[in-house]
């Protein structure tokens, strides 16, 4: 699907464009929400960004249930390019409106899009109890597939928190625990991102061969995707264990070009991997000296 909406994305942007100008705001919210997807792994997030800004300022009396999903939308995109004031705001407003129509998967949503927002703070313990509320706002969802969606991506996201605060076996237990229901609903992107991080934790308890192939595995899985800011965060984790089997000068050739990606799309470094990036730069910079490196 991302492929085929490629093909036609200029005659997406003119439906757009006639929907802001004819006087039809929910349907122009609609459309701008149904494509989010698209920017998110596609890009450039800015795009996205100011077409959702645009059809909430239009969209005021559109029903509530979308305007909760648009904020949402809204809230993912901008976390993603580091404006975590506006994404807090997005997010804290789908969660009013969905508790005040008792819309579970809209709580579940938005205390997932909190967490994210706390995680870009570094705030790793208020994440986790954003994931946990998150966790159980899904397993009261009665549609199976939305609760294996938003519980796997729940479960996945307090692995990557036990990451960053180095509880390493509990994040390993976390992301394997994650690929259960997302298995079980096909939900790809989840997949990915739990194989992604049950790489790391492997990596770092000292699993290299393990590691070596659950990165080349998401590595594959995200190209296929086009999803660049997590091509760049499987690159940056085989990157490290190169450096850690004293292969320098591989270990930064793999940085620079996770480095590359992220330059040409303004993309930040995954947060609860920041640290563990900044470690293995910084030896692998050691071990080569700055001029080489």
């Amino acid at each position: 699907w991302l492929d085929r909406l490629a093909v036609e994305l200029d005659n997406l942007r003119a439906a757009l464009e006639w929907f802001e100008h004819a006087g039809e705001p929910a349907a122009f919210l609609q459309m701008a929400h149904s494509l989010w997807v698209w920017w998110l792994f596609r890009g450039p997030y800015a795009e996205g960004r100011s077409w959702l800004e645009r059809a909430l300022a239009r969209g005021s009396k559109a029903p509530a249930s979308l305007r909760r999903k648009a904020l949402f939308a809204l809230g993912h995109l901008a976390v993603n390019q580091g404006d975590v004031q506006r994404s807090e705001d997005c997010f804290t407003e789908s969660l009013t409106i969905a508790r005040s129509h008792d819309d579970t998967e809209g709580s579940a949503r938005s205390w997932l899009g909190l967490g994210f927002a706390a995680m870009h703070r570094l705030r790793f313990t208020q994440a986790t109890q954003h994931f946990e509320e998150a966790l159980a706002e899904a397993r009261r969802l009665d549609d199976r597939a939305l609760a294996g969606v938003c519980g796997g991506l729940a479960l996945a996201y307090l692995g990557a928190c036990a990451y960053a605060m180095d509880a390493l076996p509990l994040a390993a237990s976390r992301f394997e625990e994650a690929l259960l229901p997302q298995r079980l609903v096909g939900d790809r992107w989840g997949i990915d991102f739990s194989v992604v991080g049950s790489a790391y934790a492997a990596r770092d308890q000292g699993d290299g061969e393990q590691a070596l192939a659950l990165f080349a595995d998401g590595l594959s899985r995200f190209a296929a995707l086009g999803d660049r800011r997590m091509v760049a965060l499987a690159l940056e984790g085989v990157a490290g264990l190169a450096g850690r089997w004293h292969e320098a000068e591989r270990a930064a050739r793999l940085f620079g070009a996770a480095a590359a990606v992220q330059e040409a799309s303004g993309l930040p470094v995954e947060p609860a991997f920041r640290d563990a990036h900044h470690r293995d730069v910084a030896a692998v910079r050691a071990a080569l000296g700055e001029d080489a490196f």
